[in-house]
């Protein structure tokens, strides 16, 4: 994660998974990675990025588990799949 913060423009923290959820939505950031999301975290703020087409998964790429707890990352589609990427040879 070191090496992915040099290499994005900022990082910020809101301290809330549903305001992240919803900036990812509006488009005021562009994505959102955390370690350990429940449940009840995810499911709503999921909803609505998928509805203005954003996408959210595990860190592998695999569908979210909402019964259990989950690495996420959630992003706008265009730099989804190259943020797995970088996370993923970080490995």
């Amino acid at each position: 994660m070191h090496e992915l913060v040099r290499k994005v423009k900022g990082t910020r923290s809101y301290g809330s998974a549903a305001l992240e959820f919803a900036y990812i939505a509006e488009g005021i950031i562009d994505a959102y990675i955390t370690m350990r999301l429940q449940p009840w975290d995810i499911a709503a703020g999921k909803i609505i990025v998928d509805e203005v087409g954003g996408v959210t998964t595990r860190v592998d790429g695999s569908s979210l588990d909402l019964l259990t707890g989950n690495t996420v990352i959630c992003s706008n589609k265009a730099i989804h799949e190259s943020l797995m990427t970088f996370i993923q040879e970080k490995e």
